[in-house]
């Protein structure tokens, strides 16, 4: 019981140290673009600043016979983004990582994308 005190006293002095950072918030980031009626097209890469780490709130995507693909990190992690009615939210990229939205219909469409991110300052 003695050596159990101190041990918990311990812990909880170092459990801080043992952290991955705070987050502050510091601003909002709005990346849209209608590409008027075309076949295929791509966006980004849209790369996380250094010291940065980024909530994307909202992913939409419309138009290119719903064949919009957001990829990460050049292909590495993809998944699908087809219309309005179809959302990816909410996932985090850390610092470094690269976002691109490609559309490969094969056929000219109306086309659209709307990206919310939120963008955080990582505070060691």
């Amino acid at each position: 019981m003695k050596y159990l005190l101190p041990l918990i006293f311990f812990s909880l002095s170092i459990a801080p140290l043992a952290g991955q950072g705070t987050l502050q918030f510091n601003q909002v980031i709005t990346q849209t673009n209608y590409t008027g009626y075309q076949a295929d097209f791509s966006a980004g890469p849209f790369v996380v600043p250094a010291g940065k780490v980024w909530k994307i709130v909202s992913a939409v995507g419309g138009g290119c016979n719903n064949q919009f693909v957001i990829s990460l990190n050049n292909g590495l992690n993809s998944g699908w983004l087809g219309g309005p009615s179809n959302q990816i939210t909410p996932f985090w990229l850390k610092a470094g990582d690269a976002l691109a939205i490609t559309c490969q219909a094969g056929n000219a469409s109306n086309n659209f994308y709307f990206l919310s991110i939120i963008e955080f300052n990582v505070i060691p």
